[in-house]
């Protein structure tokens, strides 16, 4: 092996092990606890298989306001940690959980799994935004 092809084949060596643990810190879902400080106060758009297809507001008290970005669908609920899952159960659809692995991503953009049963395994996102709700706030005030 010459010079060159050396110090190409130690580069790409060096490079696969970066991406290999990038993608190792990934496999774990982040702690309820860091998804809680990430998220208070904020609001966040939600993309699959890139097309954004609704928005959440997080409140004090765990509270949530989903928005489908319509004007026509707004659920009021409430998110909390169930072992490594982030759930939530909204208002228009009680008892039925919906809960998510949560994935801290760079620059604001977070990954989602789906982990209720019934749904796809769509390429989830979250993103935080500084666009505004469709729906009122029943919680002001609360």
């Amino acid at each position: 092996m010459t010079r060159r092809t050396s110090e190409t084949f130690l580069g790409f060596l060096a490079c696969l092990l970066i991406f290999t643990a990038q993608a190792a810190v990934a496999d774990d879902p982040t702690p309820p606890q860091v998804f809680k400080r990430l998220t208070y106060g904020k609001t966040f758009d939600f993309s699959s298989n890139g097309f954004v297809y609704g928005r959440e507001t997080y409140l004090p008290g765990n509270r949530v306001i989903w928005d489908d970005l319509s004007g026509i669908q707004c659920g009021h609920g409430i998110w909390y940690a169930q072992d490594n899952q982030i759930c939530f159960e909204y208002d228009h659809d009680p008892g039925v959980p919906k809960c998510w692995h949560f994935f801290e991503g760079d620059g604001g953009e977070h990954l989602l799994e789906y982990v209720s049963p019934g749904e796809d395994d769509g390429d989830y996102r979250m993103i935080e935004t500084d666009g505004g709700m469709m729906c009122p706030n029943p919680f002001i005030g609360a």
